[in-house]
């Protein structure tokens, strides 16, 4: 069976193949891919929920140590007052209270108690008509010999409400203790303040003091359990146990419907501990989004699969198998290192026509190479015997005129650069010369002109030493300058000057061949760069072109040949202000190559 069923598979279409190994795969990474995103999403949202809660648990604490700084602040000015207090002057005393009240939001009473018991306050009216039992009992039962402060449990006041009472004893010079400064908290305040902080409707808090009683709760949160009694709101019995034996740090405790997450924070000034609880529930309602978004998206893939393997059906197999069997028909050649086929779907069959296809490109390609090759190598002779006749005429007449006129030293140049030129030119091994070698044999041209045409025309070469070891075709300066001497400086009356400069621009090499010849007109430049018959050129005598006939055009073509359309020649020209041929080539060093010699790559080639 197991064989069958590999076999089935094997033979099947490929769009069968495809869309079983893309449903077991998919569905593999999915279902690994969603379950640890669900894990990993649920882990990294309470531990950033735990995490906010204790930073902003942390600022309360250090809000409350605040208040408290606040508090001690206003007793020790009481405190401090003692002139005062000693004196009979109750509106006085009064006076100072209420201004020493309004230094923090947090105080919402200031009293002032006397030894013989007399009670002053910023609110004497209130105080005096409602009294004040739990804070006088609180002072009489502080140690007479006390100098530190000391803050009560919380309790209801008739004046403040529900508050906590802050005791400082004041002494006089003697220290004796005259009376007892005190400041009860407006706990609705603190209560206001980590309503904004962390109160919400899946997040509340509770404050709790040392002695396990609530200094302030939000009763109103629906996560909080309460019983009601006197028609009044009261914590559940059972969560105010759970939330005295938490320890401090992340724990869960039961809330009103669901458990809660409860954080407690280590004690501040006051030993009072901030919990935080959080309902369990806001940990997941992301997750559940999250779950359906995969849900969702696997749903939409299923969809998405089905539709690929359609019209994968539809538009690529059934044109795989025409194409198969229309390169099927390539029957008349060998095969060349065929593929190995396995199986007999699409690909199989487009395997096996491949193999037949492969050995006629092979074929063609290494007869494209061998055409290429020979029509390079036909290129280099055909440019290596442009010497005509009537150069080797003209510059042996001139040698054997110098020779009349005895002047011996003026004939060995001449006849050392028609040697070196003539190597030069057919030296078969050398294709690519160095710029400094082209330059080398340019000179030796140049010089044999000079001695025919004498001080007509002069070259000057602007070329840093940087560049000579810059890889080039041969022969390419030499037919520019030979254009420039014949049809630029010798038609104009006086001579001319012939610059040969080379620079680097954006790493492209560009050589300029400029004459201050007669120039020419925009519509004359175009033929130049003309593909030409090779009937077409004339010869020297008659102004025409000498020693190579190419020109420009065959100079064009081999560097096209040789580095692409993007590189070549350029002409720039005016009538009667000269001709700048610009050669653009690729940069590429090398070292000495072929005959010929150059100057130190340290040094500017330059001169005439």
């Amino acid at each position: 069976m197991r064989q069958r069923l590999r076999e089935w598979f094997r033979n099947s279409s490929l769009a069968t193949k495809q869309f079983i190994y893309l449903v077991l795969v998919f569905a593999s990474l999915f279902s690994v891919l969603a379950w640890n995103n669900l894990r990993d999403a649920e882990d990294a949202v309470r531990e950033q929920v735990i995490g906010d809660s204790q930073i902003i648990i942390d600022r309360t604490n250090r809000m409350l140590d605040a208040y408290i700084e606040t508090i001690m602040g206003c007793l020790m000015l009481i405190e401090n007052s003692r002139e005062l207090l000693l004196g009979d002057d109750d509106y006085e005393i009064r006076k100072a209270l209420n201004e020493f009240s309004k230094m923090s939001t947090m105080v919402k009473t200031l009293y002032f108690i006397r030894s013989d018991g007399v009670v002053l306050s910023n609110k004497q009216g209130l105080t005096e008509a409602l009294g004040n039992p739990e804070l006088l009992r609180l002072a009489s039962e502080l140690p007479p010999d006390s100098y530190a402060l000391q803050w009560s449990e919380p309790y209801y006041s008739p004046v403040s409400g529900r508050t906590v009472a802050f005791t400082l004893p004041v002494k006089d010079g003697f220290q004796r203790q005259v009376g007892i400064a005190a400041v009860e908290m407006d706990l609705d305040l603190i209560k206001t303040r980590l309503n904004e902080m962390i109160g919400s409707a899946d997040q509340t808090f509770a404050v709790m003091t040392l002695e396990k009683q609530f200094v302030s709760v939000d009763l109103m949160s629906p996560l909080i359990p309460y019983v009601i009694e006197s028609y009044q709101k009261k914590l559940s019995p059972s969560f105010t146990a759970q939330l005295a034996s938490l320890s401090t740090g992340v724990s869960t405790v039961d809330g009103a419907e669901l458990p809660l997450v409860a954080v407690k924070s280590a004690s501040n000034k006051l030993s009072w501990s901030i919990i935080s609880l959080i309902d369990e529930r806001y940990f997941y309602t992301n997750i559940h989004k999250l779950n359906d978004n995969f849900r969702q998206a696997a749903i939409i893939w299923g969809l998405v699969l089905f539709a690929c393997v359609w019209v994968m059906t539809r538009l690529i197999t059934k044109p795989i198998r025409k194409l198969a069997l229309k390169m099927d028909r390539a029957k008349d050649f060998a095969v060349v290192k065929p593929m190995h086929q396995e199986g007999s779907d699409e690909i199989g069959l487009l395997i096996q026509s491949y193999n037949r296809l492969l050995t006629r490109v092979h074929l063609l390609l290494k007869e494209v190479k061998e055409s290429e090759e020979s029509k390079k190598h036909y290129e280099l002779k055909m440019l290596q015997s442009q010497i005509g006749p009537h150069f080797l005429y003209n510059t042996l007449t001139c040698i054997s005129s110098l020779a009349k006129q005895q002047r011996t030293e003026e004939v060995r140049e001449t006849i050392r650069s028609l040697g070196g030129l003539l190597q030069y030119s057919f030296n078969h091994a050398a294709q690519f010369v160095t710029l400094g070698q082209e330059l080398e044999g340019l000179r030796m041209y140049v010089q044999i002109q000079k001695v025919r045409y004498g001080d007509e025309f002069e070259v000057y070469f602007e070329v840093p030493g940087s560049l000579l070891e810059c890889r080039m075709l041969k022969l390419t300066l030499q037919p520019l300058v030979e254009n420039a001497i014949y049809h630029g400086i010798s038609a104009r009356s006086g001579g001319g000057v012939i610059r040969i400069a080379a620079r680097v621009e954006h790493g492209v090499l560009k050589l300029y061949v400029m004459d201050n010849g007669v120039g020419m007109a925009r519509d004359c430049r175009r033929p130049w760069l003309k593909p030409r018959s090779s009937g077409s050129g004339d010869r020297e005598g008659n102004g025409s072109r000498a020693f190579h006939s190419i020109g420009l055009v065959n100079v064009q073509e081999r560097i096209r040949l040789h580095f692409g359309t993007e590189y070549g020649l350029r002409i720039a020209s005016l009538p009667g202000a000269g001709t700048t041929v610009r050669i653009t080539l690729p940069l590429q060093r090398t070292g000495e190559q072929g005959t010929g010699s150059r100057k130190d790559e340290g040094e500017a080639y330059g001169g005439s």
